[in-house]
């Protein structure tokens, strides 16, 4: 089962991101995608799923300012299997800035 292609964390703000994602071409129809969001500071790890897209992204939102957050995702297949998590990606939000 493939697991997500070219994961990258975009439109970074200090409380939310946006994660894109490619979904290979495989003989398995790919129904969701599972996002794993671990913020490293406090170890809190939250699961997103989404419907799956070929060329998808989702937004992480409540995300805490100057942050490091690190992002894995994994595909479910529409019979249930899962792919493995691809490798982590690290990203930090930006912090608020006082006038």
């Amino acid at each position: 089962m493939p697991e997500p292609q070219n994961v990258d964390v975009k439109d970074i703000t200090p409380s939310a991101a946006v994660v894109t994602y490619t979904i290979p071409s495989s003989q398995v129809t790919v129904k969701e995608v599972e996002l794993e969001i671990n913020e490293t500071e406090s170890g809190t790890v939250r699961r997103i799923v989404r419907p799956a897209l070929e060329n998808g992204s989702v937004a992480i939102d409540d995300l805490k300012s100057g942050n490091v957050y690190t992002v894995r995702m994994r595909a479910i297949a529409s019979d249930g299997r899962q792919s493995d998590l691809t490798s982590a990606r690290a990203f930090t939000t930006s912090k608020f800035e006082s006038l």
